[in-house]
């Protein structure tokens, strides 16, 4: 072969090349939620569900598609080439996935963790690594044409580095009995996964609108691997809740706020408006969510002037 020829093959042949990975790369992130968490999203503790939607096959039937999100049964299964899930671009990101009990029911988040938040959004992230724990939830597992009731069923979570690889990272979690159940097995909690450590003591106590009491001489608690801290306003109702996770889907401590506009389903097609404003943090310390340390929103500022209004009212009665 002349020497022209050798090197006009040599230089196609490396740019084919690096074409291929780059399609390879498109798609880092498996993309996907069960279909209850459509509208349950606040119980997954992350910001937002990706606006962009899963439509056919995710790979070469679309591949100008780089974003895809679904809500799908089929998420709770191991992605594979024959069982094609929604992918998501996640070039140099993390890529997570979140066994979860959502309204009695075990369920599944994966995605780019990016897809999550805002662009620009900067998101912090702590270690990536997959850990589990018990919850104090019961749970209905469904999968494999088996349905199975476990108590305390076990929840974790997975996050790992998006890389040009053929199969996405965040593939190692299922909805099944024996993850449900926190077994260690070939389709269970794998040896690189850990159960959540340094338990703290956190404040839990809870207050929707006058109902419930967080006040700051309340004495209940309940131990866990992270403390947790929400509050805000359901429906226009002022909503605090303060209690224990064993584990951070962010996996550092943080606060993120959450705006979650999403409908309840009544019988006779009836549509009831559910309204979420909340901010939601996680910390690592003892009793490190009984102190006030979230930023005041106007919005909070006029309900306790209006609460302090009311009560100057009532004594003057």
């Amino acid at each position: 072969m002349p020497k022209f020829y050798f090197f006009y093959f040599l230089f196609y042949s490396i740019i084919g090349i690096s074409l291929f990975n780059g399609v390879l790369a498109e798609f880092d992130c498996y993309s996907c939620a069960s279909p209850i968490l459509q509208s349950e999203w606040q119980g997954t503790g992350l910001r937002l569900a990706p606006q962009v939607f899963f439509e056919g096959d995710a790979g070469t039937g679309n591949p100008n598609k780089l974003k895809q999100f679904a809500f799908l049964d089929k998420c709770g299964e191991k992605g594979s080439t024959t069982n094609i899930q929604p992918m998501s671009h996640c070039s140099g990101g993390v890529c997570i996935e979140m066994l979860i009990v959502s309204n009695g029911i075990y369920s599944i988040v994966r995605g780019c963790l990016n897809d999550f938040f805002p662009p620009d959004y900067p998101v912090p992230t702590g270690n990536l690594e997959c850990v589990y724990g018990a919850s104090n939830q019961n749970a209905t597992v469904v999968s494999a044409n088996k349905i199975e009731f476990v108590r305390q069923a076990t929840v974790g979570l997975s996050l790992c580095q998006a890389s040009q690889q053929s199969d996405p990272c965040n593939n190692k979690l299922l909805i099944n009995d024996k993850f449900a159940k926190g077994q260690q097995a070939s389709d269970g909690w794998g040896p690189d996964c850990k159960k959540a450590s340094g338990m703290v003591e956190c404040l839990k106590c809870m207050r929707n609108d006058m109902e419930g009491d967080c006040h700051r001489d309340v004495r209940t608690y309940c131990t866990g691997a992270w403390c947790t801290k929400t509050i805000g306003y359901h429906n226009g109702r002022w909503l605090e809740m303060r209690g224990c996770s064993p584990f951070n889907p962010l996996n550092t401590q943080s606060c993120i706020t959450i705006e979650r506009q999403s409908e309840l389903s009544q019988l006779g097609d009836t549509q009831i408006p559910q309204h979420l404003s909340v901010e939601q943090c996680f910390c690592s310390g003892q009793r490190c969510n009984g102190a006030i340390s979230i930023k005041f929103k106007k919005g909070i500022i006029n309900y306790i002037l209006s609460s302090i209004f009311a009560l100057i009212l009532a004594l003057s009665i």
